[in-house]
C-alpha cells in the first residue's frame, strides 16, 4: 500500500510539472493555445507516421467527426497539414508540418530534463536496481495498453 502512494504522489508530482512546463513552453516559444489534448493529438500522430482520420480516431477510440474538429484546428495553428493520398484522392494523411515537429522536439526535451532530475536522486548502483523497475513497469503498461486496445 506504502508503494501505492508513492506512485499517487509521484504521478501527481509529474502532472503538476508537465502542467507547469507545458504553460510555460506555450508561451515562451509561441506556441500558445494548445491544449493536453491537442499535444496528445501530435504525439499520436508523430508515433503513428502519416495516418488517416479514421487510423487516428481507431487509435484514440475518438469519433471520426471528432477528430476532424481537433485535426481541423491544428492545422489552422500550423501544427499539422493534411495531404491528399497518393492512391485515393478521395482520402487525405495527416502530417505534421514544420511548427508541430519543432513543438514536439521541445516537448521530448522537456520530458528529459524532467527525467534528467528524477534520474539525478540516484546514485550509479540504485539507477541500475530502478531501471530494472522502469522496464518492468514500461513492460506491464505497454502489455496493458495493447489489452485496452483490442476491447
Amino acid at each position: 500500500m506504502q508503494a501505492e502512494k508513492l506512485l499517487e504522489q509521484i504521478i501527481e508530482y509529474f502532472g503538476y510539472e508537465f502542467t507547469r512546463v507545458n504553460e510555460e513552453m506555450t508561451h515562451l516559444q509561441d506556441f500558445s493555445g494548445l491544449t493536453f489534448a491537442q499535444i496528445g493529438y501530435l504525439e499520436t500522430i508523430s508515433r503513428l507516421g502519416h495516418p488517416s482520420v479514421t487510423d487516428l480516431a481507431l487509435t484514440l477510440k475518438i469519433s471520426k467527426p471528432s477528430v476532424t474538429v481537433a485535426v481541423q484546428k491544428l492545422c489552422a495553428g500550423g501544427y499539422l497539414k493534411k495531404v491528399n493520398s497518393c492512391l485515393d484522392k478521395r482520402s487525405w494523411h495527416i502530417h505534421l508540418n514544420s511548427r508541430g515537429e519543432k513543438f514536439l522536439v521541445a516537448h521530448k526535451k522537456m520530458h528529459a530534463s524532467v527525467a534528467k532530475t528524477v534520474a539525478g536522486a540516484f546514485k550509479a548502483e540504485e539507477r541500475e536496481k530502478l531501471t530494472g523497475m522502469l522496464e518492468k513497469i514500461v513492460a506491464h503498461i505497454s502489455a496493458e495498453r495493447q489489452r485496452m486496445e483490442k476491447k
